[in-house]
Order: C-alpha cells, then sequence, then structure tokens
C-alpha cells in the first residue's frame, strides 16, 4: 500500500517538473522572439531616421 502511494507520488511528481521545464521553455522562446522582435524594429526605426535625416539635408542643400 505504502509503495504504491510512493510510486503514485513520485509519478506526479515528476509531471510536475516536466510541465514546469516546458512551460520555462516556452518562455525562454518568447522572451527570445520579443528581443529579436524588438531589435528588427529598433533597425528599421533607426533606417527610417536615417533616410529622413538625410532627405532633410538634402532639401537643406538645394534651399541654400
Amino acid at each position: 500500500m505504502n509503495e504504491l502511494r510512493i510510486k503514485i507520488l513520485n509519478k506526479y511528481r515528476n509531471m510536475y517538473k516536466i510541465n514546469l521545464q516546458y512551460k520555462n521553455k516556452q518562455k525562454q522562446k518568447s522572451r527570445k522572439n520579443y528581443n529579436n522582435n524588438k531589435v528588427k524594429v529598433n533597425k528599421l526605426r533607426n533606417k527610417r531616421r536615417i533616410t529622413k535625416r538625410k532627405e532633410m539635408s538634402s532639401i537643406d542643400k538645394v534651399i541654400n
């Protein structure tokens, strides 16, 4: 009886551990994706800024 109880407890303990590991992996993945997207967005934003600056400077040159 006692052995059976221990077996069942161990089974559920293991299931819980595996589930936790899976959740943590998913969190890491989503964090990684979020950070990657952040980098992409920042790069794009910088490109836009640079092109705007270039356009403005070219307009200034024409005006002057």
